[in-house]
């Protein structure tokens, strides 16, 4: 019986037994490691290159696809921003090409040992972008459609495919918000609403979020008046509002709202203590929607590690 341990001191490890470690150490996963890592964008004079740009580590997980290395995977890491050439199409129809970083192993495929970008032919609708059908150890970066007749490759033309090889997530109900009596939807532009400033939770932004998801239930709300009313309501993170929608009333009574909103989380806010505020205003009617000592708000956050 062989059986290769990698955790004993002195141990003998072989090429085999680091790709089961890289394997579990990124459980798996297929994609780049940081959220700024390996994008792909045009020259800043487009031409007849794309740009992969390295990011903060340059580095990606590619599990491998061979068949007789199950359970096994590769890490690579670019020193350097590189450029990749794009084919020019002809006048006769365009082309769809998914740009990859893929590895070469020799025990598998009988050459010297290499990770590199490629291009690989693809459909732009109806074919999903991170299972190619490739025998061989892959990530997608980026998809490009090419007009006919084009050398030149624009930033319009590039699709970002990019995937972490291990998200991150942290999500957090928050615990109920009462909001003080007869607070009235604002009529003058956006403001806080239906809890006060005082109210706003504070939530602490892990180091690698890139953006947060908010879900907030207005329960109990009172909506005054008997005309037709419009307003709108969003959840606002920073100095950004993600707009959710409108809201619409036209009889008196108690109803149930949903605020959604999706916001990007800036490098200056990684780290950092910042306030949730939800926001509302009256568009249009005379009607009025208030909180009072019957209403009660909900917050459910999740901040995720999502390429940018």
């Amino acid at each position: 019986m062989a059986i290769e341990v990698l955790a004993i001191e002195a141990s003998g490890v072989t090429a085999a037994g680091l790709r089961l470690a890289a394997f579990h150490a990124t459980r798996g996963g297929n994609g780049i490691s940081l959220p700024e890592d390996l994008k792909v964008t045009a020259l800043p004079v487009p031409g007849a290159f794309v740009r992969v740009v390295r990011g903060p580590s340059g580095s990606a997980a590619l599990r491998s696809r061979y068949a007789s290395a199950a359970g096994q995977s590769y890490l690579t890491l670019l020193s350097a921003t590189e450029d990749v050439s794009v084919p020019a199409t002809g006048s006769g129809s365009g082309a769809t090409r998914y740009l990859i970083q893929r590895v070469f192993d020799p025990k598998f495929e009988g050459q010297a040992p290499l990770a590199e970008f490629a291009l690989v032919p693809g459909s732009a609708t109806g074919v999903w972008p991170y299972n190619l059908g490739l025998s061989y150890p892959h990530v997608v970066l980026a998809r490009i459609n090419q007009p006919a007749s084009t050398a030149t490759i624009t930033q319009a033309m590039i699709e970002d495919l990019r995937q972490l090889a291990y998200p991150l997530q942290d999500r957090q109900l928050l615990p109920p918000i009462y909001p003080s009596a007869n607070a009235n939807i604002p009529t003058a532009g956006y403001a806080s609403w239906p809890i006060t400033a005082a109210q706003r939770p504070i939530l602490q932004v892990p180091e690698w979020a890139t953006r947060l998801d908010v879900v907030a239930h207005l329960s109990g709300i009172e909506f005054i008046g008997t005309t037709k009313t419009v307003a709108g309501i969003r959840s606002g993170f920073g100095a950004e509002g993600a707009e959710n929608g409108i809201i619409i009333a036209d009889k008196a009574g108690r109803g149930h709202y949903t605020v959604v909103g999706t916001h990007q989380v800036l490098a200056a806010q990684r780290g950092t203590r910042q306030a949730l505020n939800l926001q509302g205003v009256r568009s249009s009617g005379t009607g009025s929607w208030q909180a009072d000592y019957q209403s009660a708000v909900a917050i459910d956050v999740q901040f995720s590690a999502v390429p940018v």
